[in-house]
């Protein structure tokens, strides 16, 4: 409940300050003051906008459906620690994935900022390599080193402890390479103006992922009796989800222009 609220008052703020921050920006200057007359706004103008927003909207959506599906798994086949395990581990990858996002960001506008297309790629490769490979891999190896202290953080349970570790090690780490790749992709591809087509390898990634998801369980190697190789299934899924969404963008790569 306590994260709930904390949560609640910074978006309320961060919003706010949004708010002061667009109407000082649309008050006149002193040279406009004597200037009454208003430009109408132009609804088609906006129109791509919206779309675009709806898109990104739907991505997400997909997105978070999926993980939702990793965690009611994880919760009906494991017990109370496997799932505590799992939101620690979720909790992690949400951690760096806002730093990854934030790559994508940076590089949605720089590729966007460019002037021809052969500038954008080369623009786009450069982002690819430094920053998605190259801060997933620092993300991977902190991951790796750093695995037992900072599960120790968030849950002193020993015997969580024990299921989560080996999974941030084995797991997460080595994920975090391909996930910084996926999110500066995404970056490149809305630089791109590629909304429609990352909202579409959104949608086949998670379905693939989901497949991975409820098969797996299936297959003779993960049918174990123990409950907590729910936790192996799911995270195996996420790191199926990733690579769909990397060969999905090599495919838009390779494809395009």
């Amino acid at each position: 409940e306590g994260s709930a609220i904390a949560t609640a008052v910074a978006e309320t703020v961060a919003a706010a300050a949004l708010a002061c921050a667009f109407v000082a920006a649309g008050r006149p200057s002193t040279q406009q003051i004597g200037d009454t007359s208003e430009e109408p706004i132009d609804l088609k103008a906006l129109a791509p906008c919206a779309q675009f927003a709806a898109l990104t909207l739907a991505r997400t959506a997909s997105l978070q459906v999926f993980l939702a599906a990793c965690t009611n798994s994880v919760g009906s086949a494991g017990g109370s620690q496997d799932l505590a395990a799992h939101h620690i581990l979720r909790s992690l990858y949400t951690l760096l994935s806002f730093a990854t996002d934030a790559l994508a960001i940076a590089a949605q506008q720089l590729v966007a900022s460019a002037e021809t297309d052969a500038e954008r790629r080369l623009v786009a490769k450069r982002l690819l390599g430094i920053w998605g490979i190259g801060i997933g891999a620092i993300f991977a190896a902190f991951l790796a080193f750093a695995a037992d202290p900072v599960v120790g953080a968030i849950d002193a349970d020993h015997s969580v402890r024990d299921l989560a570790v080996p999974r941030v090690r084995g797991i997460l780490a080595p994920l975090q390479i391909l996930s910084s790749f996926v999110f500066v992709a995404d970056g490149v591809l809305q630089g791109n103006r590629a909304f429609l087509f990352e909202a579409k390898a959104m949608a086949f990634s998670t379905l693939v992922a989901a497949v991975a998801l409820y098969s797996l369980p299936l297959l003779p190697a993960w049918s174990s009796n123990d409950p907590a190789t729910i936790l192996d299934v799911a995270w195996t899924s996420v790191c199926v989800l990733q690579a769909a969404r990397a060969l999905t963008f090599a495919f838009w790569w390779w494809s395009s222009p």
